[in-house]
This record gives C-alpha cells, structure tokens and sequence, in this order.
C-alpha cells in the first residue's frame, strides 16, 4: 500500500508538468491566433501568415501530445488505483477474518460472559494476574483490529471516488484531443492553400527574401565592426566584475527580451519553408508579436552600439563582458551608447500599428549563439 502510495504521488507530480507545459502551449496557440489576426487586417506578407500559420500548427501538435500523454498517465494513475482497491479489499477482508477468529476465541474462553467472571474463576492469584494481563493485551488488540477495519474502509471509499475523478478527467482529455485534432486539419488545409498561393507568387517572394538577407549580412557587418572595437576594451566599473560569468550562469535561465511573442525565425542555416533549393541564414531568432511590446534587456551590461541599416530600423548592441547581445528592427529606443543597462530594463519597443517582428541574437565575442539555448524554455 505505500509503494502504490508513492506511485501515485509520483504520477501526480507528472500531472502537475504537463498541465503546467500544457498552459504555456495554450497560451502560445492563443497569441498565435491573434498575430493571425492581426496579419489579416494590415495585410501582412502571405510568407509571415504561412510561417505564423505553421507556428501554430506545431504548436497544436505539441498540445495534442501533451495531451496524448496526460490520456496516458491518466490511465495509468487508474490502474494504480485499481490495484490500490484490490490490494484495500484483500487486506479489509484479511483483517474481518481475523477479527472474526479473536471473536470465536473469546467465546470459547468464556471472555464474552463478563471478565470479572474470567479472572475469579481463577485457580491462583498469579492465574488471576495472568488472565488480566491476557484481557488488556486482548482489548487493545480488538481495538487495533477495529481501527485498521475502519481506516481501510474509508482509504477504499476514497481510492473509488478518485477512481471516478480519473475517469472523468481521462473523458474530459479525450475531448479535448479530438477537439484540437479537428482544428489541426483545418489549419492543414488553410497551411496547404496558402503554399499554393505563395507557389504562385514565388519570384516576388524571392525578392523578398533576397531583401532579408541583404538586411542581415548588413546587420552583421554593423555589429563586427561594434563587437571588434569593444573585445579590447575593459568593462566599466559601474558594472558587475563577473559579469562575464554572470551571464554564462543564466544559460538557459534568461527572461526573454520581449514579454508576449512567438518565434518564427530559429537560427543557423535552414531550408526556406515554400521554396526549393533555397538556403536562409538567421544569425539569431525572430520573434514576431502583435501590438506595441517592450523590449528589455536580458541582462545588466553596457550599451556599445546603437545604429540604423537598411530594412532592420533601428539596433542596440548591449556588452556583458565577453557576451554581447542584440536588439534590432526596433521602432524606438530609450537608451544612448554609454548607458549602463539594468536586467529586464526596457531599452526600446517595436512598431504599435502592424505585426512587429523583432530579431534578438547573442555573441560570445566574435562567436554567435543560438540565443534559444539561453533563454527560459
């Protein structure tokens, strides 16, 4: 009964992840809904509704196993309660046995006549003194017996009424599940008729990628020449001496620069997701939001570069000792080379009036990072 009860601690400790992860999904599809939205009205590009409607469909798919799995554990958690009420009824009746043959003892031993009858009966007082001890050992017993007849009894309620909870929560998941299976077809096919759409368009869509990428490797031979000039120089007083380490610590720990986005630009060289034989190259990640959001810095460090190229609007290279991050295509900033940045203080914002796609990338020196390998999951 206490390895079950662990195991089921266990499963619900499981439970209390995916719902936590399942959450977050949720939340995720819902702002992609409304950067879809948002897309329509300001008619933006049908590549950024393509790759917004394949974020989302991910993002549906990872909630249906979410879900797949939560049907499993559910499932699971069943059968170990299952086994619990088997394992329950065999020890209530082990015990209703036993109790039975403390009774029939006691009968036979004239106990159930009176104990006063019991221990004058005796031959001896030392008989006497024996046959009272008996009667105080048997009595406590009896009632140990009629304790633990009662505790099983209620643990064997409980473990059916939470076997009722499982059934309907496993009901309720497999709902949930095929509702999103249906909504996952639809926005298959509406995926599938915008391909052909940009299919057709496709030289146009060429020379808006070609635009894109011009607008990177202009960002980037912006920030090499910044990144090449700050390498030697020491990092300012005002700032944290472990700084350096610092950030290497918040590996996988940092609060992303913008409060509510999806990602629809990953990093390193990938396939162009409607064109073949197309390689893209993204130097760190796009984080498309819709309406005005506030960008922050992810750490405390030093602002060394803020500059303007072709296609990004507006840049800001921030120095945490040997780490530098970037914060481009802004429509505002708040700060001035030289400012001193605290964590989580906003630096600038992106466009309040159409869906804001804004890039963020890490350096370690002359070294970029996949800046998804930093921030919180």
């Amino acid at each position: 009964m206490i390895l079950l009860g662990i195991s089921q601690s266990i499963l619900g400790q499981s439970k209390a992840v995916l719902e936590k992860k399942r959450s977050k999904i949720e939340n995720e599809i819902l702002l992609t809904s409304k950067l879809l939205d948002a897309a329509r009205s300001n008619k933006t590009s049908a590549l950024n509704k393509y790759i917004a409607i394949e974020r989302r469909i991910q993002k549906r798919s990872q909630l249906i196993r979410n879900l797949n799995k939560d049907i499993k554990l559910t499932e699971q958690r069943m059968l170990k309660t299952q086994d619990f009420i088997e394992s329950l009824n065999a020890d209530l009746g082990k015990l209703k046995e036993e109790f039975k043959k403390i009774l029939r003892k006691a009968y036979r031993q004239k106990l159930t006549d009176g104990k006063l009858i019991f221990l004058f009966s005796s031959s001896s007082f030392n008989e006497a003194f024996r046959r009272w001890r008996y009667l105080k050992q048997y009595e406590a017993f009896r009632e140990r017996q009629t304790s633990m007849i009662i505790l099983t009894q209620k643990s064997l309620l409980q473990r059916k009424l939470n076997l009722d909870q499982y059934a309907e929560e496993k009901e309720s998941l497999l709902k949930k599940e095929s509702a999103q299976q249906n909504l996952l077809n639809e926005e298959l096919e509406k995926r599938n008729q915008l391909y052909l759409n940009l299919k057709v368009n496709e030289d146009e869509l060429k020379e808006e990628i070609e635009a894109k990428q011009n607008a990177a490797r202009q960002l980037k031979f912006a920030l090499e020449d910044i990144i090449k000039t700050e390498i030697k120089q020491e990092t300012p007083i005002s700032l944290s001496p472990t700084i350096t380490s610092d950030f290497e610590r918040s590996r996988g720990k940092m609060s992303w620069p913008i409060n509510k986005g999806v990602v629809v630009g990953f990093f390193g060289q990938q396939d162009h997701p409607t064109i073949k034989n197309i390689k893209i190259t993204n130097n760190g990640i796009d984080i498309q939001s819709s309406g005005e959001g506030l960008i922050r810095a992810v750490l405390e460090g030093e602002v060394v570069g803020k500059f303007s190229v072709p296609g990004n609007k507006r840049s800001i290279l921030v120095k945490h000792g040997d780490f530098f991050t970037v914060y481009a295509n802004l429509e505002s900033v708040f700060v001035e080379r030289g400012d001193i940045v605290k964590t989580l203080q906003s630096i600038g914002s992106v466009n309040n009036s159409n869906t804001s796609e804004f890039h963020f990338e890490i350096w370690r020196q002359k070294v970029r990072l996949n800046p998804l390998d930093w921030l919180r999951p």
